[in-house]
């Protein structure tokens, strides 16, 4: 009798876990086609969703991204296209912050941003991830997910969405970051938008790091982080020292910084503010950010 309840038990916490993985799976479709104009393939056979099933791994947490046989990462495939500005034009690297609205259609912000192409930072629990991501995605730009702390989780989400929090263990950590991975598909990378003390902590983004690195995915921080943090991860790609705009930044603030982060609610200030210049990219230039 003991031995049945004892597998009863072991049956319902395998269902529970499996139901719990279950919400941040997604399946990678064959309408993928950001790789066509990214990926430079050998072999005029393979298609599509060749590369794309190279780049991800069924994990029971979803779908993870890994590094081809290859050498080719989700970074590499899904950045955002060049900018068709003028290339004597001065360029500001910049990251829009979305925050938990819904979008019912996301053409108005695109439109405004024209012909540049920019980096959109997306919270995992955003309402229509799907659906918002997949347009950021059909116009050019880039995404990277936002790394959920507490200082950068909206009030409305705090009984809702497990923050990562510092110190809390490797085990847990990993896990955490595998959930977030397996949310939603074409991301190059992970943001941290506000300080914490999880970013400060060498250990705990030591793990985040390391593991990023394994995946092919980036990092970007609102912080410099330090010199010997990102040297302790080999091979993951950092972009740091970013600027968070608002109406008090002047253009002088940004000329020691390497790009701005910019909250959707202040696009248009900011769009006036940067008006005569060209927005690009986190991932612009690249090769001088692999670190």
């Amino acid at each position: 009798m003991a031995a049945f309840f004892g597998g009863v038990e072991v049956y319902n916490h395998f269902q529970n876990a499996h139901a719990q993985s279950y919400q941040y799976r997604i399946l990678i479709s064959e309408d993928v086609n950001a790789a066509e104009e990214k990926a430079e393939v050998n072999d005029e056979k393979s298609s599509t969703q060749d590369i794309v099933s190279s780049l991800y791994e069924e994990t029971k947490y979803g779908m993870l991204p890994k590094i081809s046989p290859d050498g080719m990462r989700v970074l590499d495939v899904y950045k955002a296209s060049a900018s068709t500005e003028k290339k004597d034009v001065e360029k500001i690297s910049t990251a829009i912050i979305i925050d938990d609205e819904k979008y019912d259609d996301f053409s108005g912000v695109l439109n405004k941003l024209g012909q540049h192409k920019v980096s959109f930072i997306v919270p995992h629990y955003t309402n229509q991830l799907q659906e918002l991501v997949k347009v950021i995605r059909e116009n050019g730009h880039e995404i990277f997910l936002q790394l959920p702390t507490q200082s950068s989780i909206s009030a409305d989400k705090k009984n809702s969405v497990s923050p990562f929090l510092a110190n809390s263990g490797t085990d847990d950590t990993v896990l955490k970051l595998n959930c977030l991975l397996a949310s939603t598909k074409y991301v190059i990378g992970l943001a941290n938008i506000s300080s914490t003390l999880l970013t400060k902590s060498k250990k705990d983004m030591g793990t985040i790091l390391d593991e990023l690195s394994k995946r092919g995915v980036s990092f970007l921080d609102v912080e410099k982080m330090e010199e010997d943090l990102i040297s302790q991860s080999q091979g993951v790609v950092c972009f740091s020292d970013y600027a968070v705009f608002d109406k008090n930044l002047k253009i002088d603030d940004i000329k020691e910084k390497n790009g701005i982060l910019v909250p959707l609610k202040l696009l248009d200030e900011f769009l006036n503010f940067a008006k005569g210049k060209s927005l690009v990219a986190v991932t612009s230039g690249l090769k001088n950010a692999d670190l």
